[in-house]
């Protein structure tokens, strides 16, 4: 979400991925211009892309998920020097693919890059930008839970079903 709102500020046009049509919905009213691919609805994601984006492909990939969507996020990719930058490992799906597909890596002259929070100089020049574009990083909010109510914040966690952050107030 946050590269969402660094999207939206630098007029770059983000394409969120979902298993759930409510929480695309939920974010392209709340982010206008944002495009979306349901990957349970449209399991082809590629050939989705390429319409998206033209026939172009994709620049970056922001990968949370981990490993087992990597090779589909490499085929994504525009055809010469995009990233995939790996930031989390939401998915606990183990990898099922052949580490020869990797090679695209080569052919597409792409990047796979790990990320971790950055240096002092990348804050600081995150903060100017934030700051030139008048920017305000608010956390998305999905609900909040006074603390008597934790179990059912975690069931609600668990489900799946939130867009953006399940908040226990204490």
């Amino acid at each position: 979400m946050f590269a969402l709102v660094l999207c939206h500020a630098a007029n770059i046009t983000p394409i969120i991925t979902s298993s759930s049509d409510i929480k695309l919905a939920s974010i392209q009213k709340q982010y206008p211009g944002t495009l979306g691919l349901n990957y349970k609805t449209q399991p082809d994601q590629n050939t989705e892309l390429q319409r998206l984006t033209e026939g172009k492909g994709v620049d970056i990939v922001v990968n949370n998920t981990g490993v087992a969507s990597l090779i589909t996020d490499i085929a994504s990719l525009r055809s010469r020097g995009g990233v995939v930058s790996l930031v989390g490992f939401l998915d606990e799906d183990k990898a099922a693919w052949d580490p020869s597909a990797l090679m695209a890596l080569m052919s597409k002259q792409a990047k796979l890059k790990g990320i971790g929070v950055g240096s002092k100089v990348d804050f600081e020049e995150l903060n100017k930008f934030l700051e030139e574009h008048k920017l305000k990083l608010q956390p998305l909010v999905d609900r909040v839970f006074d603390f008597e109510r934790s179990p059912e914040a975690f069931d609600y966690l668990y489900s799946g079903k939130h867009v953006g952050k399940v908040v226990i107030k204490v």
